[in-house]
Parts: C-alpha cells; structure tokens; sequence
C-alpha cells in the first residue's frame, strides 16, 4: 500500500460542498480528510477491524470489553476518564460500538477544541492505561450492559438465530459478554481477565486494520498535518485482515421452523436464507432489487394481499447479518392474531410471491427506476451531523475501495440480471429457516437458548411441505408494482425572493395560521410542511385519545398502498397523536408534494370506520398497550415522571382498559366530533414559494372549513391555550416509588429530578451551563467509579417550557433508595468542584456552550424541526438561539454559583425535587423496607400520582388571554399562579359556555334565570329562549339555573336532561359537558341527571306547570321535529306540585283508578279522575289543562272533567267513553318498570378511584371526606357524587360515569336520581345523611376570585358593574299596618301578669312576655299578631308558661292569630317596629328569675329607675331601632354609635360618637324621654365628657371606633313541604321537601309546609290539615330548626311563626305574588283550583245540606261568566282585582265558595279519613273588595319621565333629583330596563317583592 497522499476520485453527491482526501500514513493506517469550512463541529472514527468474530473461545464479549476500557486512559493523558471530560466540556460526545468484524470509536467536538481532542482520541490507539482497578468496574458496566439487553426480543431473537448455527463458527458466539463470561468462568479456569485483554490488544490492534475518518473546518492541508502528527505512532504489526471463512449454516440449520416464545406480546415470523453475500455484487445490488419487491407495500404486493386478508401488520424484506463469506437475507413479518393461525398460508403466499418473481424475470425498468431513486437520494442527500457522517464513513472504508467510500451499496448501477437471479434461486425452501414468534407456544417448548434464556422447539419443514402450503395458500392477484408517479422529475431550485432568516406569519384567519420559512440555506429541492389539527375533543379523556389514535393509525393504514410509492421516492408523510389532536407532516422533494398532501387531506376529510382494519389495528394498539410493561425500567420510570408532571395525561392502564370496549361505530361517531371544532396550526418551509405555501392552506381551509355543511367550526380563543406542568413546591422533596412492571426484570431505575424555572433566556442558560458541566463528572463518578449502572445520564429536562434537570440510572447492583442518596452525594461533592473552578475553566465552559448554541441547523429538518417546538409551545422565540448566546456573554462565575445555591444544591431553599424509583425483582425488598420508614422532614410520598397532581398547582410558561367579551375587554392574566384555576377551566371549557364561565366568574351582569344548550353533533348549542320547556325525546340537553346563595354569591343548579330515545353518544356528550360547564362557572354547581318520565322536583319546578316531551329529535340521528299536526294525545299527569306528565296510548287499557288522566281531544280536553286517585294531582291537572288549552288550541277549547265510574247521562262523560269506543269498566293500575319509585335506604359511602367504585366502612362524618377525591353516597332512591374541590375536571368526570356504572350494575330502577355536588356546595339533602356534619361560616371560592380580578381590572381602567360587591344595603321591610289595639303580659309565677301602658316596650332579659297586637288589614275584620318573647336569661318554666299560655289565647281566638315565637336579640321587624321605642333591660322581675340567680349566687343586675345604666342605641328606622342596656363601663362606647347614661334618678346623658348616624342621634332622644320623662337630659358628644360622665362609668379609657357589620346576610327564601309516616307522627325524623321555585299555588289546604327565609321561619298550616297536626305546628317547626341548625348553620334561635291558611300576614305574603282574591276561596285543592281556573265544572262530588248539582252549576255559571268574558280571547289566571270586574269575580267566587264549603270533604290522598273542622265562621266568605294597599309594581309610577341608568344608581355622581328612591328602577326606559336587567319590566313586576329588592340591589338601584 503506498503511504502518503493519494489522488483517487471519491465518488461525492453533487450537491456536496466539501473537500475529501484519501491518505495512507506511514504505519498503513489509512486515512480520510473531509475539509467542510461551513461546520461549527469537528468529529473523527476510528474503525478498527477487530470484532466480536476474534473473542477467544471461553472469553465471550472481550472485544466488546476491550472497547469499554480504551477510553480509561492513556499514559500522555493517565488521569482516569480525562478524555471524555474533556470532550464533554467542550461541546462534543463520544461513543463506540462493536460489531462482528469491526470495533468503531468516535467522538465530536467544537471546532477551536478538535486538535486536543484529537489528540487524546490517538492515544488510545497508541498507549492507552487500562488499569487494574477499572477492569473489574468496567467488566461490571459490560454486564449491565448485557443485562438492559436481557428482555429485549431483539436481542434474543438475534442469539437464537446465532445459537441455531454452526458451533465451530464465530457467528455462533455470544459477543456481548457479561460478569460469567469476563470474570467468574476465567477465574475458575486460572485465567487472568485482564491479561487477555492486553494480550488481545497486542495481537489483534494494529494500524494497517483500521481507518480513520477525520472531519473538520480546516483546509485539507491542515487537517493531514494534523493527522500525520498525532496518529503515526499506532503501531503497524502488520497484521493480516481476519478472515472467517465458511458458512455459519449447514443441512443441519436448514430447512427448520423454529417456534419461541418472545417477552412482549404479539406475532412475527422471519423467513431467513442463506445466500451469497451481497457486498460480492454491490454495484448489482441484488438484495436491494429483491428486497425492494418482496418489501414492496403497493397494490398487488405480498404486504398488500396478507394486510387485506387481515394477517400481517408489517412486512420486511433486505439483507440482515452479512459479512464478506455469508450473508442471510431475511423476510420479517408481523401477524395479527389471525395471521397467527395461518401461518402455512403466509409462506405459501411468500413463496408463491417469489415463484412470482422467478416467473417474472428480472424486469430492467424496475431496476432502472430503483436506480434512479437512489441516484436521487445520494446526490441530494441531507447534511447529519458530522459524528455521524465519520462514522458511516469509517465502515465502508473497511468494506469498499476507496471510490466508493462515500456511496457504499447504495447506488446500483450496473444492471446484471443473472447476478440477481442467483440471489433469488437461493431463496427457496430448500435453503429457508422460518423462525415463528408467539405467546401462545408457552408451554409448548422443549429446549432454552443458553444466553438469554429464550425458550424454543425446532421441527423440520421440507420443501414438499412448503410446497403444499402454496398450494393450498388463498388465491391472490400478487402482481409487480406499478410504475412509481412520484419520482420527482423537477429538482431545480426555487430562487427565494424572502431572504427571511426566521420564520414569518404568512397568513392568519380564524381557521388556521401558516408560518412560512423559504429555503436560503441548504438549497435542496425538498420541503416541510407541518399542520397540526388542534381539537379540543381529541384528548379529554382516556377514552377519546385512545380513539384518536386509532383514527390516526387508520389513516395510515389506508393510506399506505399509495403513499408507500412516495416514500420509495423519497417524499414521506406521517400522521401522529399530539398532546391536542393530532399533525400531519410532509417532508422530501417539493416536486410532486401537493399531490400527496391532496390526498391525505380528503382521505382525512372523507374518514370512514373499515371493520376489518379496525379490529386490526386496534389489535395492535392493544398489543403495544400490553407491552407497555416490558419496557426498561428507566423508561418506566421516565414515563412516571411524565405523567407525575404533565397535566392533561392519561395513564395506559386507563387506555388500555377502554380499549377492548370499542367498536366501529364508537370511532365513526368520534372522528366526526373531534373534527367538528378545529383550528390548524400550519408551517412550510424549504423549495417553495409563499403563494404556493398559501394555496396549499386555502386548499386545506376550503376542504374542511368551506361549504354549505363543514366538516369543522373555527376554535374559540379561549380554547388555543398552551399546556400546563405540575409546579412542585419550594424546599419539598417529592417520592414516588413503583414496582416494576415485569417481574422477571432485575434492573432497578432512578429519575431524579429538579424542577427549576419557567423559560427564560438567563435562567436557561444557567442550567445549561450547570449541565453542561456536571455532565461527566456525574457520569465518571456513579457509571465509571461507583458501578452503579451501565445506563447513568444527566441531561436537561422541558416541559412544554418548564424547565429542569434529571439524573436517570439504571442499575441492577443497586436499589433506587440508595442510588437516591448517592446523587445526593454527588452534589455535594460537585459543590466544591464548582466553587474551585477557576476563571479559565469557567469562561471554558461558557464559550463550549455558546459554540454549541451557535451550531448550525444541518438539515432542513433540522432547522423546522427547531422552528416548529417554538410555533407549538406558543414561545415563538425563533432567535432563541441568538439571546441565549447574548446571555451566556454577561454571566459571571457568582452568578452561576448563586443559580445552583438556591436551585441545584442539598437543602436548596428553592430546590423543588422529585424521585420517581423503579424497583426490580432483585430491590423489591428494599420498596418493601421503604414503605415502612418514616418519612423524612420536607419530604412527600407520593402514593397516588392523580391524588397528587390535583393537589398540586400548575406551571404555565405562557400568558393566557381571554377573548373579547360583550362588554368590549379582554382581560390579560399574566400571574399565573393567581389565576390557575381560571385557566384551568379555560382549557376544558366547551365554547358554548364561554360567555357563560366569564359572566358568572367576573359577575359583570346578573345572571340569574335560566339557561339551555341542545346537544347537536356532540356539541352544547345554546337553545333561544323561545324554545325554553320545549324538549324532543331524541335529544339531550343541559340546564343551568342561577340564584343567589349565601354572601350574595351565585348559587348553580346544572341538569342535564336525557330524553328517552336519545343516543347514548350524546347523553354522554351531555354528561361529560355538565362537568365541563361546571369547571367553567368555578366548580361550585349542583349538577344532576334527568332522565325522561323522571325529572326531579327542581328541575320540573322550571317549566310550570309542566313539560310536554315532543317525539323526534335535532340532528341527533332521528327524524327532524316535523310541524306539529294536532293529534289526539291521551297522559297520565302524577305530582302535586310539579307534574311529571306523560304520554300513554290512546286506549281504554292505559287508563286505571289510580291516576289522573288528560285527554286532548282537538275540540275538548277531558281530565279523567281516577275513584282512588289524589286531590292534589287532580288540583295540579287542571294546571296542565289550562297550559294545553292556551298552548295548542289558542286558548279557546272546552274543558271538562269525568269522575272514574260516575257514568251518567251528561254529555261529557258520555263524550269521553265514545273516544275510547264505549264504555266497559277499566283494569287495574299495571306497573310498569318506569313506574317504579326506587326506595330510600341507609347511606352508605364508597370512594371513587381511578373510576372504580369501592364500599367504605364506618360511620358516615364528614372527616371521611377527602378535598382530593371523589365519593359516591347511595341512599337507594338517589346517588350522590360529591368530588372534593382539590379534583381535576377530568377525575369527577370519571366520577360521574362511575356513578351511571354503579346504578345500571345495580339495576336501579330509572327513577333513581344521580346528584353530584361539590365540596363546599353541599345540599341539606346530602348533609343530612352524615351523623356529623360541621358547618362553617361560609362556602369556599365566593368572593376571591371576583376580588382579585376586579383589582386586575381596576388597573386597566374596565369599567365593570358588579365586580366588587357593596357593603349590604338595608332591606325594605313589610311591617304591620299601625293603630292597633296593643296588649303584652309578662310571666310570673306561671300566670301572665299585664304590663301597664308605660312599660309597654320595656323587656327584661330575664323575663318571658306575651304580645298581642290587634289590627285591620284591609275591610277584613281584626287580624291578630300573637307571639311570645324569650329573654336571654329567663328560665325555662317561665318559657314554657309563656309557650302555654300564648297558646291557650291562640285557641280562644279560634285559631286566627299568627303566632310566634321570638328570642331576644332575634327579634323581627315587625315586632320590632310595634315598639317605639324597644328597651331591653338587664335582670327580670318574675320570681323564677328572681330564684334563678339566687341558686347561682349571683348578683341581681335588674335595672331600676336610680340605678346606673348604660344603654346602646342602634337602628335607622322604626323597624330596625333598639335600646338595650349594657355593661355601665367605659369600654362599652364606640364611636360609631349612640349611647343614654342613666346617673341615678334625676340625671340621664345622651352621648353621641364621632361617627353615629342621625337616625341613632334622634333615637337616643326617644329613648330617653321614654325611660325619664320630664328629666332634663344633658347632652354630651365624643371628646367633650363632663367629669360626672366618666366618674358614672367608672373612668375614662379609649373608645372603640370599629363599626360591628350586620350578621344576617340576604339570602333567597326556601319553601320546604313537611310529611311523617302514619303512625309515626313527630316520634321520627320527618321528611322535609323543598318545594323549587315556589309560588301562591303550591300553599296546598292539605298540606303543612315552612318558608324559610333564614331570619324567619313560617309554618304555613292548610285550612284542611288534620287538627292533631295543627296543634303540632311549633313542634314541626322546632324539628325543622334543629336540623337547619346543623347542616344550613341556621341560628336556633331565630323567628318561629304559625300561619293558619287564610290568615296569612303581610309579611309572609311580601315573599309571593301573593293574590288575595285565591287566599278567600275555599274548599279542597280541587275544588279551588277549578274555581280559579275554569268558570265551569262537572264535578260530581256528593253534598250535604241539600246543596246539589243545580246549586254549584248556578254558581259556577256566574264565575264563568265573571272569569272568562263574552269573547275568544285567550283565558288566564285572575290578577288581583282593581275595578268592578274585580268585584263581579269577587262575589261569584263567594257565591262558589258558599256552595263548595258545604260540600263532605275527602281526605287529600284520596283515602277516607274524617272531615277536618271549618275554618272559623268570621273567615268564611270574607271577600276584600278594595284595591290592594300594597303597591302593585306596575312600573308606572315614574310617567314619562326616564333617566339613564347612571343618574339613578344609589351612587350615582350625578345623581336625578325629585324621583321616588323607592322606585329608582321605573325611571329607566324600557331598553336600557332590559338591558341592566336582563328582563322586561313586565317580567321583573311579576316576581316577589323580595325577588325584586334582590334585583335592584344587585345593579345598585335599590
């Protein structure tokens, strides 16, 4: 061989750039220069041609040994592992690897670094140290290596084809070695290991065997000086090439079927021959020809026919082990389950395939296209990096001469169709080894290979067996592939008018945006393009994203005959799951591009669900899932981190677990609802110009955005937001500990991790720089010296910007726990390290850094790639790069040292730290051990990783923005932190609900009332609110109801309302979007399921006084709602206050004696009274009536009533009987399954994990309840779900279908209610069931949120109504009409003892008082307020006297007070307001008292005229103002308030504070005069006391000045039904209902009910309520506090009142829209109702006194004729009565009232029971013929006169004079009315009194 420089022409692409020189040194080591000035890295490779083919026999794997060892050290560098320090710290890496005939080594580095490096690099080859002492540690890091490879198939597989050869030839060898093969068989042997290896060094290591490839800027000159100098001293020994002669395979490794068992799941068979060595012919390159063919993918290909039958998954085909003697070419395939079973088939068909070929003849235009593909590719090949170019390089210099160093194989180009046909005779069965692969041959083995263990059988297969197969294989059109359209035939390229160095925005429509970025670098005809679909539907649970990635593998799937034909020329495209929908990528030559972006496009466009590939790929994805537990343990523990970190991901288990439940039809339904909200991130780069890169995306919008039904709507803003990561807590050390996933792996792993910062430029670079240098000395001191494990990494770690540091090993020697404490160890050595860097190793370090950011993109890929992350993280800092760089220049040494103090360094105080440890089945002791220590101080266990992550907050690294809302704003959250959960909500939000979740967050309107979405195409569209009660059987839909709650926050009620004939995607759909809705209003709703026929209480209570479900639905794969076409229509109407009415066949058979039924006939309405069925659903079916008759027949339609088996000659039962087609008696009532009422049972708790439902023990308290999980309570009529507030979105999701589970797994019947709540939200309902229920003073969330971003907006001047909430506003009040008659007792001695005049308003708080006030209401006679007063110190005798005898006078008034029942310190305002003024004293007079403190020892404290005594004034108007006496001290005064010093008999003080009102002023002088009148009072304000003041008070001290805020809140008033079991009457827990949105109608005569309106509570007693129940009124009622005391935190103290039907006072009228004229009419529910409803009636009730059918038709007839005029007009509910009309109604009513009472009356249910008492005889027929005192709230008031809403605002700066304050509201016009509303003035004048102060509060107006 001739040394020096050698002039051969290397064969180079032709658009290469660099210079090479091929030269041979003077020892024959031969050497390749490539000079490339553009490179910002140096490399160089070593190939040596010594393998694993030369281990000696006994030591296996010492090449590979050798290999570990050279790079120690070497005697000019003798420090151990210098070489790789050096490298490291310089910007480069270095590796080997070992081969069967060669050993390769090499390295890269920055440029101004490489001679040094260089150097080092040499002089391994010429002295290298290998130590004593590291070769036991490296044997150690061998045999870790080999046992990461132990559980690989690939690995195993490849050494059972190894084992299954010749034993004499090397190929036969184990070639990795391990501790056995290096240490323990060599020592047993008398064998020095290391002694081998220098022999084996010696004689094998020489430098006419290898070859050097050297890569570097400098000029070719340069680099061979360089070269010259530092590698002539290999030594030559002149050594010949090893030859290994001789075929590895004989007769008796031939013609065998090889069955093994794999670790992982799943089905391969590689087909295997020996055949003539391929290199022998590269320029022919027959294996390339035949692997091209039997690989081929295309119509008619072997992959082709097996995929369509459904057998194989992948195909491939090529040359595998070769060397210059032997050579295998092998056929891999892939089998589905059911290629599995026809496996003979599949190597007849392959057989057949190539019988084919042999048939065909070798084809030249197959061979010349093939070659003109690769000519393509090598001569516009990309740049890779230079380590990789050398390396590639250095190999073929062994292989090839040097012409074709650079080509290799890869161009054929010399056309020889013997040659091929030669490689393809010997591919015939007579030649094959078929290797088979499966699970399912467990067991069914009988020999083990020995090195990994593999288990396998061996039967021979001859060729008149394979000859059979093909017979007897399916008859297939296996044919050669078509001519290739995608070879590109223009590669000019494109003069880039866009000298852009950075991508720009190209074009942005709410659709996509397009980043285009031109080639003007790498000038190759190729491109990039990259569109990522972002649809927020693709991965919100387990289950979606699972189904994603079927739809996305699918794609590919069907894509794959055609596009595989692009690939083979060079244009290749992907489709892949994202972590927000999924991306399409194109890369490869421009040319020919577009077309197949096209059709990937509409293949897209146009998805649709094959069976058949569905099943096989979702096989497949089934089978990667399980082999998810195979992967290495620090992949495992990789993945843990992952999903510990990552917000918004999902376990496999869970994917896994969904995955066998789906079917075709679940992902057809899917694809389009991903699909159906989009938005398309797009970016373009390389050989294409900007209007091409636009037309491309016009395309894309135009197929799935454009036409008259698109595929996909645009995404709202709100939904582009970026991802999230869990932030870990400063100074906390977080651990999470797993077993392995495979049992039989004995590797343990260790990720340990630092989270550090958010991105940012400086914080970045110092973390680099801290990687950068603690690299390799972590890797030297716990790989190379510690032994801890072969796999030892340090590198950085982001996440989606968050940024950090990992250490990840993977040890078998070790368990985690301690390879935990040794990186700790680690650190606190390298802390010392860093401290003694000097200045020079330190700027080293920063300038390596910098080269290494400087680097140049090498690729086009490469460079968008880049681009690309930044487009997709949202950083969009393309000159990262540049900055960091700037960065990096201004960092000192300090601050780096400072960096790692508070992030880095043991004990950090910002160290935020986490340990995920893999434990192997060698550790597993140590987990064990682990479990049962203590936990270490500022350190978390982390035992459930979605436990954790919802306990945790989340790291954003960008802003979020909220789009503009109606108001014109965006509001800008840059404190992440502050706003986590408003982010949150914002990811998983449903568009629809955007301006939902915005208005309630930031209150900026009322939003009370309610709202409706429709669920259309799997997507919540808001319903107009004309179509609000109006729900189709085939659709679901969401309700959401706003009120106010306790503080004055929005309370939230969600149903989502499931019709009967909806599908179970969308009820779903509507499931999943309640959670949705309710993250978006701050997870503070109630949400529960309605199901058709069994709606609950509250939900129906919305659409009085029913809902009529239509048949059809909307676009819900049903029939269209079509026009309604009247229709006879037959219901069965059940409840007493809302109606669940439904629909029955219109037969005889439907009807029963138990229920009531309307028929609606087109000219009459009939309702059917079953003989047993209840008064009130008879009452509430005359409601239904009268909603029918004005809602489809226009108000006009007659009405009647038939009794169940009152057959008479009257024409309207006769009428009824004809419809059904005569009369015949009807059956009983026949139940059905819908009919059945699920009973109530015990609670019993269970939590919810991970979906899974599991029983609880124990009592139920509400301490078992967990902030960070959920819980399911079953009470067998209805499930609770309750999720704790630390809960994600997606976790009470899963809690929510666990609860759907749990009821149909139950076979609960349907009526059972599904009720989820949130911590803090509870219901009664719910709490109740809790032995221990703790209230707390107010509900979390409220306030904060709205506080905080009221501040924001402050800030940015958004003038925003309601944002913060006033201080509370004092409530108008409806107090007693005045002038009555007053008369008060106090108790004493057990008798009532009557108060004179003068002390009447005095009350002793240890005394009890009895008050009755007489008045006139009105022209009715005297009503009567009676009610008793509790002192706080009073005893109970005299409370109970006081209880007695109010009692005793209640009864002689013949039950007509309204009694009640007062606490001190609790009194109303109309109590309150009786008394001008009210005193309250110390002490009492009564002589139970008197003993009381007598017993006690205690002072008598009763006032008296002489004493001294202090008295506190407080109050504002007549109802609210109060004396009471307080402790005669100094300290009692407070500047905000008034006070009256009484100072003996003769001198009283009035003291006024600083800061009391005027009100309180003018009050004291009232009070004074009433406790002295006739003394002069002396008046003395704040800072100007006489001395006499303070010497009362006992001395002057400092005055309080702070103001005591109100304790009653305003809160919405509840109205609650009260029933006992019979028999059980107040001995047992009552059952207390609420009755929902309530009115006057639902006060049934029947019934006892209590309004509570938490500062008072009624009891409301119906006139026709049994008379024991009557007089237990204050025993329900007491039972009612006591409950509301402990689960709503109701004082027990507060008002208790009876109201006797008919005597109701106007202050429990002020909470209805109260009608007096229905409070005067009498008789049952049925009977008033069809008196109010209907002028006419055919009620067939039997009578007393003679009073029959003619008298009630007479007066029937005039209240028909009073209540529905002498037209057509449409009939409604009588409004109170102002005129004549009014009267004529009035006395026609009597008249009725007068024949109905007389009437027997029947009990309520429809049982017998005995007739309860008339009302009192001077109630009856009282009829108030006047208008109503009241005001009328017509909003009339202000005339014609209107102000803006700014003029009238309470606070108005401007404010509108000469108006009535009272009625701010009616000054508004009637648009800005509805505006600041929300509602019309008609509506708003329709609710309550305190519904409407409510109102005006909110909007300030009151």
């Amino acid at each position: 061989m001739a040394v020096g420089r050698e002039d051969v022409e290397i064969i180079k692409p032709r658009t290469d750039k660099r210079e090479y020189r091929r030269i041979v040194l003077s020892n024959s080591l031969q050497v390749l220069l490539i000079s490339d000035p553009e490179t910002d890295k140096c490399a160089a490779s070593m190939n040596v041609g010594v393998g694993s083919f030369c281990d000696p026999v006994g030591l296996e794997g010492l090449a590979h040994f050798l290999e570990h060892m050279l790079f120690y050290a070497s005697e000019k560098y003798p420090l151990e592992d210098s070489y790789s320090k050096y490298i490291t710290e310089h910007g480069g890496s270095t590796n080997a690897f070992t081969a069967s005939e060669m050993t390769n080594y090499y390295f890269d580095v920055n440029t101004d670094c490489f001679e040094e490096a260089l150097d080092r690099f040499a002089q391994f080859f010429i002295k290298p140290l290998m130590s004593a002492d590291a070769t036991t540690r490296e044997i150690k890091a061998v045999d870790s290596e080999n046992q990461k490879n132990l559980l690989s198939d690939a690995w195993r597989m490849s050494q059972l084809q190894k084992h299954l050869s010749l034993e004499s030839h090397p190929y036969h060898k184990f070639s990795t070695g391990n501790w056995d093969t290096l240490d323990v068989r060599p020592k047993a042997k008398g064998v020095d290991t290391r002694q081998e290896l220098l022999k084996f060094y010696e004689e094998k290591y020489s430098a006419n065997l290898m070859h050097l490839v050297v890569y570097s800027k400098e000029s070719l000159d340069k680099i061979q000086s360089l070269v010259e100098g530092k590698f002539q001293e290999i030594r030559n020994s002149d050594r010949s090439r090893f030859q290994f002669p001789g075929q590895p395979c004989t007769s008796e490794h031939i013609q065998i079927l090889v069955k093994s068992v794999p670790i992982k799941q799943g089905h391969k068979l590689r087909i295997v021959w020996p055949i003539t060595p391929s290199i022998l012919h590269y320029k022919e390159g027959p294996c390339r020809y035949l692997g091209h063919l039997i690989g081929h993918e295309g119509e008619g290909s072997l992959f082709y026919v097996l995929k369509k039958l459904g057998w194989a998954t992948g195909l491939s085909a090529g040359e595998g082990e070769w060397t210059s003697e032997f050579s295998f070419f092998k056929v891999v395939i892939d089998l589905t389950d059911a290629g599995q079973d026809h496996m003979q088939d599949i190597i007849g068909l392959l057989f057949k395939y190539i019988q084919l070929l042999q048939q065909s003849g070798v084809c030249k235009w197959i061979f010349d296209e093939l070659s003109a593909v690769c000519e393509t590719g090598f001569h516009y090949q990309d740049k890779i990096s230079p380590i990789d170019y050398v390396v590639g390089i250095s190999a073929n210099m062994q292989i090839y001469p040097p012409k074709d160093w650079l080509v290799g194989s890869s161009l054929p180009s010399d056309f020889n169709s013997a040659i091929i046909q030669k490689i393809l005779n010997e591919l015939s069965p007579d030649r094959v080894r078929i290797f088979w692969e499966s699970k399912k041959f467990e067991g069914l083995t009988d020999k083990v290979e020995p090195w990994y263990g593999t288990a396998y059988s061996i039967e021979k297969v001859n060729p008149s067996t394979i000859q059979a197969w093909m017979s007897s294989a399916p008859k297939e059109n296996l044919h050669l592939p078509a001519p290739n359209v995608f070879i590109p035939t223009d590669l000019s390229i494109k003069n880039a008018q866009e000298k852009a160095k950075f991508p720009v925005l190209l074009r942005k429509s709410s659709y996509s945006k397009l980043w285009f970025k031109p080639d003007t670098v790498f000038s190759t005809p190729k491109a990039y393009v990259k569109i990522d679909f972002n649809c927020p539907h693709a991965n919100n649970s387990p289950e979606t994203e699972v189904l994603a990635d079927l739809f996305a593998r699918l794609l590919m799937d069907y894509l794959n005959e055609y596009a595989y034909y692009a690939q083979v020329a060079g244009l290749h495209y992907g489709i892949s799951l994202t972590e927000s929908g999924f991306e399409v990528t194109l890369v490869g030559y421009n040319h020919k591009l577009r077309i197949l972006l096209e059709t990937v496009v509409d293949k897209i466009a146009k998805f649709e669900v094959k069976p058949d590939r569905f099943s096989v790929i979702k096989e497949m994805v089934i089978k990667d899932y399980q082999n998810f537990k195979f992967r290495q343990p620090y992949q495992q523990a990789m993945y843990y981190c992952s999903l510990i970190l990552e917000d918004q991901t999902w376990p496999w288990m869970e994917q896994l677990e969904v995955l066998p439940r789906l079917n075709p039809e679940d992902l057809a339904k899917f694809a389009p609802m991903m699909l159906s909200r989009a938005f398309l991130e797009c970016y373009i780069a390389g050989n294409i110009e900007h209007v091409e890169a636009e037309s491309m995306i016009q395309h894309v919008e135009d197929v799935f955005f454009k036409g008259p039904n698109p595929i996909c709507q645009p995404l709202f803003p709100s939904q582009l937001l970026t991802n999230r990561v869990i932030k870990l807590e400063k100074s906390m050390n977080y651990c999470y500990s797993k077993e392995g996933l495979n049992p039989s792996d004995e590797n343990s792993a260790l990720l340990h991790y630092i989270q550090v910062h958010r991105d940012d430029f400086i914080l970045n670079v110092k973390l680099q720089l801290f990687a950068l240098i603690a690299k390799q000395p972590a890797f030297h001191q716990l790989r190379s010296v510690e032994q801890l494990g072969y796999i030892t990494v340090l590198m950085q770690r982001n996440d989606s910007g968050i940024r950090g540091v990992q250490f990840i090993i993977q040890s078998t020697v070790k368990g985690p726990g301690h390879i935990d404490s040794r990186i700790e160890a680690f650190l606190k050595m390298f802390e010392s390290k860093l401290y003694e860097m000097t200045n020079d190793e330190f700027k080293s370090n920063v300038n390596a850094l910098i080269d290494m950011k400087l680097e140049k993109h090498k690729n086009l890929m490469e460079e968008s790639r880049f681009y690309w992350r930044e487009i997709l993280d949202g950083t969009l800092k393309f000159d990262r790069r540049e900055a960091e760089v700037a960065a990096l220049k201004k960092l000192s040494q300090p601050e780096l040292i400072e960096f790692f103090n508070e992030n880095i360094k043991v004990g950090a105080t910002r160290k935020r730290t986490l340990s995920v440890r893999v434990y192997g089945n060698q550790h597993l002791a140590d987990l064990n051990s682990q479990e049962s220590e203590a936990v270490q101080p500022n350190t978390i266990q982390i035992d459930d990783i979605f436990s954790f992550r919802r306990s945790q907050p989340l790291e954003i690294h960008c802003l979020l923005s909220f789009p503009q809302t109606a108001q014109g704003w965006i509001l800008k959250l840059s404190d992440t932190e502050d706003f986590l959960d408003m982010a949150t909500t914002a990811k998983v939000l449903d568009p629809a609900f955007q301006a939902v979740g915005q208005k309630s967050l930031l209150d900026l309107t009322s939003c009370s009332g309610l709202e409706i979405w429709r669920i259309e195409n799997f997507q919540p569209v808001p319903l107009p609110k004309s179509d609000y009660g109006k729900f189709y059987m085939g659709d679901s839909y969401i309700v959401l109801n706003t009120s106010h709650g306790k503080s004055g926050s929005y309370m939230y009620d969600i149903h989502f309302w499931i019709g009967k004939d909806t599908s179970q995607d969308e009820a779903g759909t509507a499931a999943i979007k309640t959670v949705e809705l309710d993250a978006g209003l701050g997870g503070r709703a109630v949400q529960h399921r309605e199901l058709q026929g069994h709606e609950s209480d509250k939900f129906l209570s919305y659409f009085k006084p029913c809902i009529v479900p239509l048949q059809g639905g909307v676009a819900s794969g049903f029939k269209k709602p079509e026009e309604e076409v009247f229709e006879t229509r037959l219901y069965v109407c059940r409840g007493k206050r809302v109606v669940k009415l439904k629909q029955v066949p219109f037969a005889r058979s439907s009807l029963n004696h138990d229920d009531v039924f309307i028929l609606d006939s087109e000219q009459k309405i009939y309702q059917f009274n079953g003989a047993n069925s209840n008064i009130q659903e008879r009452a509430k079916a005359l409601e239904v009536i009268q909603f029918l008759k004005d809602k489809y027949h226009d108000g006009v339609c007659k009405v009647a009533i038939v009794d169940d088996g009152k057959l008479d000659t009257e024409s309207d039962s006769g009428e009824f009987w004809v419809l059904f087609g005569g009369f015949a008696p009807i059956g009983k009532k026949v139940s059905h399954e819908d009919d059945i009422i699920p009973e109530t049972t015990p609670a019993k708790l269970y939590s919810i994990t991970n979906g899974k439902v599991t029983a609880m023990e124990g009592k139920l308290s509400k301490s078992l309840l967990e902030n960070d999980k959920c819980y399911l309570v079953d009470c067998g009529s209805e499930v609770f779900v309750w999720v704790g507030r630390a809960t994600q979105v997606e976790e009470r999701k899963a809690a929510n279908q666990a609860a759907e589970g749990f009821v149909a797994s139950n076979n609960r019947p349907k009526a059972t209610r599904i009720t989820r709540l949130i911590q803090g939200y509870e219901t009664n309902s719910f709490k109740s069931n809790f032995d221990s229920w703790p209230t707390a003073s107010t509900a979390p969330g409220g306030e904060d949120g709205r506080g905080k971003v009221a501040a924001m907006l402050k800030q940015q001047k958004a003038a925003v109504k309601g944002v913060t909430k006033t201080a509370p506003v004092q409530e108008e009040v409806t107090l007693l009409e005045g002038g009555g008659k007053m008369e008060v007792w106090y108790i004493n001695d057990g008798a009532k003892t009557p108060l004179e005049k003068e002390d009447i308003g005095k009350f002793y708080s240890g005394d009890c008082y009895i008050v009755l006030y007489t008045y006139h209401s009105g022209e009715r006679k005297d009503d009567f307020f009676l009610c008793w007063w509790i002192g706080k110190d009073s005893v109970k005798e005299d409370q109970k006297t006081a209880a007695d005898l109010a009692n005793s006078t209640f009864n002689s008034l013949k039950g007509r007070p309204v009694q009640g029942r007062l606490f001190e310190g609790k009194e109303t305002p109309q109590f309150i307001a009786l008394f001008q003024p009210m005193v309250i004293l110390k002490g009492g007079l009564s002589a139970g008292y008197k003993k009381s403190i007598a017993d006690q020892g205690l002072a008598d404290v009763t006032y008296t005229a002489d004493s001294v005594a202090l008295f506190q004034i407080s109050g504002t108007a007549a109802h609210n103002s109060k004396a009471l006496q307080v402790d005669a001290v100094a300290k009692s005064l407070n500047s905000t308030e008034c006070f009256l010093l009484q100072s003996g008999s003769s001198t009283i003080f009035t003291w006024f504070g600083t800061q009391s009102s005027k009100e309180e002023q003018e009050l004291a002088v009232k009070v004074a005069e009433s406790l002295k009148p006739g003394v002069t009072r002396k008046h003395c304000k704040e800072g100007a006391e006489v001395s006499t003041f303070w010497s009362a008070l006992g001395g002057k001290e400092n005055i309080s000045s702070t103001k005591k805020e109100p304790s009653e809140t305003f809160r919405d008033p509840h109205l609650f039904s009260i029933s006992f079991n019979k028999g059980l009457f107040l001995n047992q827990k009552c059952d207390v209902e609420e009755v929902y949105n309530f009115s006057q109608d639902d006060l049934l005569t029947e019934d006892i009910l209590i309004l509570d309106t938490h500062a008072e509570v009624f009891v409301w007693v119906g006139q026709c309520v049994e008379t024991k129940e009557k007089q237990s009124a204050f025993e329900i009622g007491q039972k009612y506090i006591d409950r509301a005391v402990s689960l709503e935190g109701l004082s027990p103290k507060v008002a208790l009142f009876k109201v006797i039907e008919g005597t109701e006072p106007c202050f429990f009228t002020a909470f209805f829209s109260w009608d007096s004229h229905r409070a005067i009419v009498l008789g049952n529910s049925f009977q008033k109702k069809v008196a109010l409803l209907f002028g006419g009636s055919n009620l067939e009730d039997k009578s007393d006194g003679g009073q029959g059918p003619r008298q009630r038709a007479e007066a029937l007839a005039a209240l028909t004729s009073a209540f529905n005029p002498a037209s057509d007009t449409k009939t409604s509910a009588p409004k109170p009565a102002s005129s004549g009309q009014g009267s004529q109604r009035a006395a026609a009513v009597a008249a009725l009232s007068g024949v109905l009472t007389a009437e027997k009356k029947k009990s309520p249910d429809g049982s017998p029971r005995k007739s309860t008492s008339s009302p009192p005889s001077d109630a009856k027929g009282e009829l108030d013929h006047s208008e109503d005192d009241q005001e009328t709230g017509d909003g009339n008031v202000s005339q014609n006169c209107t102000y803006s809403y700014d003029q009238l605002k309470s606070k108005s700066e401007n404010p509108a004079t000469g108006i009535d304050l009272k009625r701010r509201e009616t000054y508004l016009s009637e648009e800005e009315f509805e505006t600041v509303f929300g509602m019309t003035k008609e509506a708003f004048y329709k609710m309550p009194k305190w519904k409407q102060d409510g109102k005006k509060r909110e909007v300030d107006l009151f």
